[in-house]
């Protein structure tokens, strides 16, 4: 160390006031909580300006620059502090006064970019988890992402601005570019979890499939009910009470996977009831169709595969049992 270093660092410590150091810390901290910003500031200045190299002097140097960056374009707080009374009083107020507050202040022209992304985060959380409207979410994601190059020192703002645009867009079938813009922030996990973009689109496949079931489902039911009210009507002895007996081993893996881990039984009900209405159909179906062709009591058979099938995957799938099978 140089003559000239040891000299500044004995004058700085010389210099030093601890006490009035960590006071005008503490009371920025509390004018930042009361949403008095410029006081926050100003004290910040005071603490650093009391003892530079003070331990408070590094979280000092962050408030400043945080609220800095949100400093209006008149050199006010004005922005920030409505939209901290806003926030104080989230919990209480009305979802639809919040909203209208929120967006009467979006549309004040200086705000700072940095303020402006945080309301437009907002509308966009607003839009996608309280009103379920991706189409409404989208113009406020899409003005706060073509605008990322002016949150470098904002880095989750950046992310959350990333995650929510991704969002919106998989949410209204863009799933391309959803993963596109996602690609740009995912970062390397331990365990592969899925992603935002990655659940919608796995949840939109889901629906797909249970759509075809119901289908499938459908028509198996609109063939089989006529030929099984036949076969009622001419034989009603002919109803296969045996394959109720099928109750018992369905409902002891039902208790089997409830214990094993909990709610992962709840679609076996409706498995059981789903697949025996469906196999009694069937059964009285094809009784009716005794002597029917080979290839058309294959045909009902092969129906009846089918149906039973679907029946299983809209079990799971209105239980929201697909994750513990791995669908």
């Amino acid at each position: 160390m140089s003559a000239w270093s040891v000299w500044v660092l004995l004058g700085g410590i010389a210099l030093a006031d601890p006490a009035t150091h960590h006071a005008w810390f503490d009371k920025s901290r509390r004018a930042e909580a009361q949403g008095r910003f410029e006081e926050a500031v100003q004290a910040c200045r005071a603490s650093i300006a009391a003892w530079p190299s003070g331990p408070r002097g590094a979280a000092c140097e962050r408030l400043t620059q945080r609220l800095e960056r949100r400093r209006d374009a008149d050199g006010g707080f004005a922005g920030l502090i409505r939209l901290h009374d806003v926030r104080f009083r989230h919990r209480d107020a009305d979802p639809s006064t919040l909203r209208d507050e929120i967006r009467a202040l979006y549309s004040l022209g200086s705000l700072s970019p940095v303020l402006r992304a945080e309301l437009e985060i907002w509308l966009a959380s607003d839009a996608l988890q309280r009103l379920q409207r991706p189409s409404d979410a989208l113009p406020y994601t899409t003005a706060a992402y073509d605008r990322l190059d002016q949150l470098d020192q904002e880095e989750p703002l950046r992310r959350r601005v990333v995650e929510l645009h991704a969002l919106a867009l998989a949410r209204l079938g863009q799933l391309e570019q959803a993963r596109e813009v996602e690609d740009a922030i995912r970062l390397p996990t331990l365990a592969p979890r899925p992603t935002p973009v990655q659940r919608v689109a796995i949840e939109a496949q889901r629906l797909r499939l249970a759509t075809i079931a119901a289908g499938v489902l459908a028509t198996g039911l609109v063939l089989a009910t006529p030929l099984a009210v036949a076969t009622v009507r001419a034989r009603p002895r002919a109803i296969p009470l045996g394959v109720l007996a099928l109750s018992v081993p369905i409902g002891g893996a039902g208790l089997l996977s409830e214990g094993w881990s909990h709610g992962a039984g709840a679609a076996i009900p409706w498995l059981w009831l789903g697949a025996t209405g469906i196999h009694l159909l069937s059964a009285l179906a094809l009784i009716r169709l005794a002597s029917a062709p080979p290839l058309l009591r294959s045909v009902a058979r092969l129906v009846a595969l089918s149906a039973t099938l679907a029946v299983g995957y809209l079990a799971l799938y209105l239980t929201e049992s697909l994750a513990w099978v791995g669908g």
